[in-house]
């Protein structure tokens, strides 16, 4: 095998496809500054707060760098392939697989003893190859479920409408809820169905499956349906050193709205729902004792079913949450929720006149505590 072939054949020939569209596909924008008829002819690229300038190098891999150290590749440089890019968007090597596999046509290599056969006529690229949520256990192999309730779980889920990027404006329900401003981190995270705008929500098992989805009208604000079995929702890009435990992902937002800056990305988020307490351990428990989790933030609702949905997170992460910082944060202002206090918090930045400099005697960064 030659020196500049990666001994993982379908990660060599994923290195050698043109990274631009690859980049664009994972949803990446090209830079406005990009002008390739003058003096910055380098493709530069952008998603939320990373950057990079693409290449091709001397191996005949295309590559990536990013001189502002936005991304890093797993060794901590500042350049890489686009498997790097695809694991940091995607969350983890069984996920960028999947994904590189969809936006590139090519399953020659996936596994296909425990794997749907392809059809030829997939569907296009979708949350069901770009969860949120990686396995800490993921191993070199792509683990996939032969279930058919969960295929079709995962294909009622896709139906439901297109999935939401930071370029697209707030759907009705999270707009109403006061989340017109989406921190770019909950990108690929949920769906819009039209013409409500409703909020469709996937949640997965440990493996990153789509198990459940869950529904929210903006006209009612309540489930409008959950299908499926229990799962966890997720936003969580690359390793992150803190992790928010929620309720549901609109106080995931909530928090963000209000402690988390746009350009951070070292801040992941956890939605559990009755019965999910257990996968929820499990994995923030393996995130800790394998992907470096620093601090665990617990902020369900100030009310016995949010300390509840706490408690049982946290004695499930026996030993392993001696090695992180863990704690329970109550939703400012006294309210109940993370929702209810963003709206409040908005209120008060209204009144005060200030924009965002409103800084309630309890803001607090969500990493405090971790030594870094």
């Amino acid at each position: 095998m030659s020196s500049n072939t990666t001994k993982d054949p379908e990660l060599d020939f994923f290195k050698r496809q043109p990274i631009d569209p690859i980049l664009e596909a994972l949803g990446f924008s090209l830079s406005k500054n990009f002008n390739p008829e003058g003096k910055n002819q380098t493709p530069s690229f952008v998603l939320g707060g990373i950057k990079l300038k693409t290449f091709k190098g001397s191996s005949g891999h295309y590559m990536w760098t990013s001189h502002n150290g936005s991304l890093t590749n797993r060794n901590g440089k500042n350049s890489g392939s686009v498997v790097d890019v695809a694991v940091r968007v995607c969350g983890g090597l069984a996920q960028a697989r999947q994904r590189l596999r969809a936006i590139t046509g090519s399953h020659a290599y996936a596994p296909t003893s425990h794997s749907t056969p392809s059809t030829g006529h997939e569907a296009p690229p979708s949350a069901s190859s770009r969860p949120e949520i990686s396995s800490p256990l993921d191993t070199d192999s792509t683990k996939a479920t032969t279930e058919t309730a969960e295929v079709d779980i995962l294909r009622a889920y896709e139906a439901t409408g297109p999935e939401w990027v930071v370029t697209d404006p707030a759907p009705a329900y999270l707009a109403r809820r006061g989340l017109s401003d989406i921190h770019p981190i909950f990108s690929f995270s949920f769906r819009v169905e039209s013409p409500l705008g409703n909020m469709v929500s996937p949640y997965r098992d440990e493996l990153g499956a789509v198990v459940g989805f869950e529904r929210k009208n903006k006209l009612t604000e309540k489930y409008v349906r959950y299908d499926g079995r229990a799962g966890v929702w997720a936003a969580i890009h690359g390793d992150p050193k803190a992790l928010v435990v929620c309720e549901s992902p609109v106080e995931c937002m909530s928090y963000a709205r209000m402690f988390v800056s746009q350009d951070r990305f070292d801040v992941g988020f956890l939605a559990v729902r009755s019965g999910s307490e257990a996968i929820a351990s499990r994995l923030i428990a393996a995130m800790i004792e394998e992907r470096g989790l620093r601090a665990v933030i617990f902020a369900t609702n100030n009310d016995l079913a949010g300390m509840q949905y706490a408690q049982k997170v946290w004695a499930g992460l026996g030993d392993a949450a001696k090695s992180a910082h863990v704690r329970y944060e109550a939703p400012l202002f006294a309210k109940n929720d993370l929702n209810d206090a963003l709206n409040e918090w908005l209120r008060r930045l209204e009144e005060s006149g200030n924009g965002d400099r409103y800084q309630h005697p309890a803001h607090f960064d969500p990493c405090d505590g971790v030594e870094l």
